[in-house]
């Protein structure tokens, strides 16, 4: 039989490497999953920019072609929530793919023990196309909108699952979710910190510490669970068919919880086109959780990890890694913001 072969796209690094696969193996499970003689024939790696995890493309013989994707390598640092990411995505597609909707790429095949494949993978239906990101700078005006109000009412139709527990998917799946978003938020900030103070990077710890203890009686006004995308950039995700300028598909490839829509303004990067769906006026309470969440910036600590040259660990670096310019101005506004009366305070 022909060996398949293995190319690398520009999005590729080095930690994607052939070596991590079995080839044989996967070649026989695809045709088994798939019920199809055809053949692995061609294989591309690619790191998508909003995703952890490694993804492959897989194109058998007869032009079918598969998405493979896996975790990442034990050499790529991952921050402590970060580190159940493919079950993550799997609790999420589970979740999502059998409603019309939401039209993701349906799983064909997951293990999330090293049985199968050597190690945990998911097994997807691959759609081909542009994403809005790809189309935007040449989309007319009116195609845009079109496709933004697409995006919108995905969205917003995620947004509409809700859980009886907050945190992580993984936690909340295993029995480990919280009661009270306070509580849920409260220890993701902790393992934030901590991941934080292990890349030595220069923030007030304390003084975001004390904002979310003081000021943690306003998350108590999120008394319902909500599916929370925390999306750096929605226009990558949507899936677009040039010719009919309609959705072909939605992929997900970013982290997710159960609690406050507000949580993704701050990873939400694009355009305020997206914050429509939060357009209301916005209370005091909701002007301090987000406060507090922008304090909070996970995509900071990522880009720590991800950019060598940002870390103080690195040769070429000649200081601490510095928290993004946002910060200063948000934890000025939380120093001067009082927390809710006692009579205001609800708590489960």
């Amino acid at each position: 039989m022909e060996k398949p072969s293995l190319i690398k796209t520009p999005a590729v690094t080095s930690s994607s490497t052939s070596s991590a696969l079995d080839v044989p193996t996967i070649d026989r499970h695809v045709r088994q999953v798939l019920h199809t003689d055809a053949a692995l024939r061609r294989i591309e790696i690619f790191l998508r920019p909003t995703s952890l995890n490694v993804s492959y493309l897989l194109t058998l013989s007869d032009g079918t072609q598969a998405t493979l994707k896996l975790p990442p390598p034990p050499h790529i640092p991952t921050l402590r929530h970060e580190q159940r990411s493919l079950e993550a995505s799997v609790l999420l597609y589970q979740m999502l793919e059998n409603h019309r909707e939401i039209p993701v790429p349906p799983m064909r095949s997951y293990d999330l023990s090293p049985n199968t494949l050597q190690q945990p993978f998911i097994l997807s239906s691959h759609i081909s196309g542009p994403s809005l990101r790809d189309l935007a700078p040449r989309l007319p005006p009116t195609d845009y909108e079109i496709m933004t109000h697409n995006l919108n009412r995905i969205l917003t139709t995620i947004g509409h699952f809700t859980s009886n527990y907050f945190g992580t998917l993984p936690q909340v799946s295993a029995g480990q979710g919280s009661s009270t978003w306070k509580c849920a938020f409260s220890g993701l900030v902790e393992t934030v910190l901590r991941d934080a103070e292990d890349m030595v990077i220069a923030i007030p710890y304390e003084q975001i510490r004390d904002h979310v203890s003081r000021l943690g009686p306003f998350l108590h006004e999120v008394q319902e669970p909500k599916l929370v995308l925390l999306m750096s950039d929605p226009l990558a995700s949507l899936i677009v068919d040039e010719e009919r300028m309609d959705v072909k598909g939605f992929v997900l490839d970013c982290p997710a919880l159960w609690g406050d829509p507000l949580l993704a303004r701050v990873f939400d990067d694009v355009s305020e086109t997206f914050h429509d769906r939060y357009s209301q006026t916005m209370g005091e309470g909701e002007e301090v959780r987000t406060l507090l969440y922008v304090s909070s910036d996970f995509h900071h600590f990522r880009h720590c990890l991800d950019d060598p040259a940002t870390s103080s660990s690195h040769p070429t670096s000649s200081s601490k890694p510095q928290p993004t310019h946002h910060l200063p101005s948000s934890l000025h506004a939380l120093a001067i913001s009082l927390p809710p009366p006692l009579s205001q305070i609800y708590t489960k």
